[in-house]
């Protein structure tokens, strides 16, 4: 594992997501800690991060209905204050509201 900084601040959750994205097109997978990557086939995917509701990462129920809208957790970034969601294909519903 590797870890690779985002040019972007961290606050700008917009802008991590498009990181994430472009870095697993240059094969950067994201593993289960924040900024955390291993070599990987390059593979299109989309990222989704929001602020947690509770500290400890996602409730199960949580990842049970992002999983129906094809997306699946990845990890937890500033001291668990946010939701890290990687798409499971290369197109998800945005969980945004």
């Amino acid at each position: 594992m590797a870890k690779e900084i985002p040019k972007c601040s961290r606050y700008d959750l917009r802008a991590l997501e498009q990181w994430l994205t472009e870095q697993a097109a240059n094969g950067k997978w994201l593993g289960e800690q924040w900024l955390e990557f291993s070599d990987a086939e390059p593979v299109t995917r989309q990222f989704y991060i929001e602020p947690a509701q509770n500290k400890g990462g996602s409730s199960q129920s949580l990842r049970d209905a992002r999983a129906l809208s094809g997306w699946e957790f990845v990890c937890t970034m500033d001291k668990e204050a946010f939701l890290v969601w990687r798409s499971v294909g290369e197109r998800a519903k945005l969980p945004r509201m």
